[in-house]
């Protein structure tokens, strides 16, 4: 009988912190990006094809922008926008976007949020056969062993059941000398390993509740969500 795979904990966990990272960071832009008034410089279609069992396939309407940065840079993006409004626009025409300081290539268009973004993603899942189950079971499994490796009593798991099992090691002098100030160091960053699981496991559920609570406004009253429109750097 062949052995069923496990995932590693340690993969689950940096799931969660790149998830949390990319919905921070996208709540970030929502809240303190820049805004600049971009040019168009292209424009392409895309088709993606799903593999099973989603199977089916996307197109994406995306448009090349060029934009001067507030230290006077320029600062380059890729949109994806609703078809309506890729028809709109012609090369040279102007698009307001906002954007990141530090990193210009991450940006969207200025009149779409993270949670309009999400919800239209939301909205593609509902749509698909056979996808919700598998997303569903990934966020639970997701975020149950987030879960374990915070609060779990097993030392060899979690972060605080270690850190405290070696608190009692050095509260009982079973530690060398020379292991000590290591010892604290590790009990430090394990606390440190807890907080940002703990954070980012928050951000994955906040996006997840406001993206229901979109979705549920929007099928109430028969309405769009509207169509994502954040960047990336193809």
């Amino acid at each position: 009988m062949p052995r069923r795979r496990r995932t590693s904990p340690l993969t689950v966990v940096y799931f969660v912190v790149i998830t949390g990272l990319l919905v921070g960071s996208s709540l970030w832009l929502d809240q303190r990006g820049e805004t600049a008034l971009a040019t168009v410089k292209s424009k392409h279609e895309e088709v993606t094809i799903q593999q099973e069992p989603r199977g089916g396939w996307d197109r994406w309407y995306r448009v090349g922008v060029e934009f001067p940065t507030r230290d006077d840079n320029l600062g380059m993006a890729t949109l994806n926008l609703p078809r309506e409004r890729y028809d709109a626009l012609g090369i040279g025409d102007s698009v307001s976007v906002h954007y990141f300081p530090s990193f210009p290539l991450l940006a969207r268009a200025a009149d779409r949020t993270t949670l309009q973004a999400a919800g239209d993603a939301l909205g593609r899942l509902v749509s698909t056969p056979g996808l919700m189950p598998s997303l569903a079971w990934l966020l639970a499994v997701t975020m149950t062993a987030g879960y374990q490796k915070i609060f779990s009593p097993d030392p060899t798991l979690g972060f605080l059941a270690q850190a405290d099992s070696l608190r009692a090691a050095l509260d009982a002098g079973t530690i060398a000398a020379e292991r000590i100030g290591a010892t604290r160091a590790q009990i430090v960053n394990l606390r440190i390993d807890a907080a940002v699981t703990g954070l980012f496991m928050s951000l994955v559920a906040l996006i997840l509740f406001e993206a229901v609570r979109v979705w549920f406004r929007v099928l109430g009253r028969g309405e769009s969500a509207g169509p994502v429109t954040a960047a990336s750097s193809a």
